[in-house]
């Protein structure tokens, strides 16, 4: 029996070997883009040493620069709705292909959202020779400390 066919069954509230799921009465729906101009963007307070780091949930940690943008190197964009949001989607391409070692997030999801091409995270393979611009919506790390699964 395929999984898909089992969760439909589950979701019906249909029992099957003893396994029963209820139907909930609300579901989730995530906000939309379009409907969102700001989110919180700032990176972390400074540590003892100064430095503004983004650890994510593998442990892997991002120095963090705020009103920057990375100007090249893009792998993906993807719609973030957090700077840590962003980190963590990093961290998880890297675990799975390697190579995200920096990301940009841009706070103002409306018009990042419908100008670039359905994104406002974009993981990067490196933080590129191109260098960095000010960007007074974004903020955007590079990775300095990767865990090793």
């Amino acid at each position: 029996m395929s999984n898909v066919f089992f969760l439909s069954l589950l979701a019906l509230g249909i029992s099957l070997n003893g396994v029963t799921a209820l139907p909930t009465e609300k579901a989730f729906a995530a906000p939309i883009p379009t409907d969102i101009s700001y989110l919180p963007n700032d990176c972390p307070a400074p540590n003892a040493s100064g430095k503004s780091i983004i650890t994510t949930w593998d442990g892997s940690e991002y120095l963090c620069e705020n009103n920057t943008n990375y100007i090249s190197g893009d792998i993906t964009g993807i719609i973030a709705y957090s700077l840590k949001d962003c980190a963590d989607a990093c961290a998880t391409f890297t675990q799975f292909n390697g190579g995200c070692d920096s990301f940009t997030h841009d706070a103002d999801l409306a018009r990042s959202y419908t100008i670039n091409n359905g994104a406002n995270c974009w993981l990067k393979k490196t933080k590129s020779s191109d260098g960095k611009n000010v960007d007074y919506n974004g903020s955007s790390a590079t990775l300095i400390k990767k865990v090793v699964a």
